[in-house]
């Protein structure tokens, strides 16, 4: 708990999808007006939920600065993380997931779609 209380900014996590189910991501460290991308000291533990156009809500811990995240979805399934906006950070999504991801936002909660837009202003 120390990592969220003493820890001066928050994680933001860059998520990429790759032709198959993985995922890959990377999380910097925002403080004030910029992502620290050479911080190599401050790393996260960032419990993250996902849900699914399907409904389909799981969770995973990211521990690593940078990891490989394989989701027990078809490739066609759209993902949206940050469930609901529960976890404390920002996600960034490579622009090819974004883009499919504002067409088919409308099948997600209003929590979701409110979650989203606020992460990409």
């Amino acid at each position: 708990m120390d990592q969220w209380t003493k820890t001066k900014g928050f994680p933001v996590i860059v998520v990429s999808r790759e032709e198959s189910t993985d995922l890959n991501s990377q999380t910097f460290n925002f403080v004030q007006t910029s992502c620290h991308k050479n911080d190599l000291e401050t790393t996260w533990k960032i419990p993250l939920s996902y849900v699914t156009s399907e409904g389909y809500v799981g969770r995973i811990l990211l521990e690593d600065r940078e990891a490989r995240i394989t989701l027990p979805v078809p490739k066609e399934v759209i993902i949206r993380f940050n469930h609901d906006s529960i976890t404390f950070c920002t996600i960034i999504y490579n622009p090819d997931f974004h883009q499919t991801l504002c067409k088919f936002m409308h099948k997600f909660s209003i929590h979701n779609r409110i979650g989203f837009n606020t992460e990409i202003l």
